[in-house]
């Protein structure tokens, strides 16, 4: 009978010993990433703006559509603001960074027509939950534009991007755009409101080439202006997937403690 008490006690003992080590264990703090990009779109029906970011807890009501109330875009004076709807969030791939593991997760908001372009530089998204809990995220800079086309000189094929494989970072280097004929002269190519990019016209090609940016860049729409004063664009496309974003991004990237 003493050994079983003995034993029972030392049962007791242990798992008591166990709880106040695990409650005594440093806890990893939650945290949210965030990487400066160059969000830019032509407008479009059902447009869906992707805002891409990295958590290391999956639980948390951040990760979960439900939990967000309101979504506010602005500059960080408020000068220029608009409210986003949250259609859903979809998750992605893991990815380790400062050794600790990070999950990608996506919001996709509709973007509004406002009739007009509209650039927010220092982009901020103001979130709000449903429990009161409120986060400012830095997110890099926001170009919209309503231009319309009124022009097809440009009978296009296929489109494709490159990155800059001299760089640590990942950045986009060059689109390439194949074409069949192209009817007018072309005068210059933005990729964003105030994104004007050099360009070379080959025989099947053109050629655009992005300098080296500061921000991220992946998925853009085209704007072709015509030495007539015609236009043509050619819609969102991505031009660049990349799996480690965070492990080549570097200075790009905000940290946020979570409540």
């Amino acid at each position: 009978m003493k050994h079983i008490a003995f034993i029972f006690s030392l049962v007791v003992l242990i798992s008591m010993m166990a709880i106040i080590i695990t409650n005594n264990m440093e806890k990893v703090p939650k945290r949210l990433l965030s990487v400066q990009k160059y969000y830019s779109y032509l407008y479009e029906e059902d447009l869906e703006m992707k805002i891409p970011l990295y958590i290391n807890d999956i639980d948390h009501p951040l990760a979960h559509a439900s939990s967000y109330d309101v979504i506010l875009l602005s500059n960080p004076d408020e000068h220029k603001m608009i409210q986003m709807e949250l259609s859903k969030i979809t998750y992605g791939y893991e990815e380790m960074y400062l050794n600790e593991k990070f999950y990608q997760m996506t919001l996709h908001l509709e973007l509004p027509n406002l009739g007009e372009d509209f650039l927010i530089e220092d982009l901020v998204m103001k979130v709000t939950l449903i429990n009161g809990d409120s986060y400012e995220i830095s997110l890099g800079v926001l170009s919209l534009m309503s231009t319309y086309s009124n022009s097809d000189a440009l009978e296009w094929s296929a489109l494709e991007g490159r990155k800059n494989e001299t760089l640590f970072i990942s950045r986009l280097k060059t689109i390439t755009i194949e074409y069949t004929t192209c009817l007018k002269e072309i005068d210059t190519i933005r990729i964003g409101i105030d994104f004007e990019v050099d360009f070379s016209v080959e025989q099947d090609q053109i050629v655009l080439t992005v300098f080296d940016q500061y921000i991220l860049m992946d998925d853009v729409p085209i704007i072709i202006f015509y030495s007539d004063g015609s236009i043509q664009t050619i819609a969102n496309f991505r031009y660049m997937f990349d799996y480690e974003i965070l492990k080549d991004s570097g200075m790009l990237i905000t940290p946020y403690a979570l409540n």
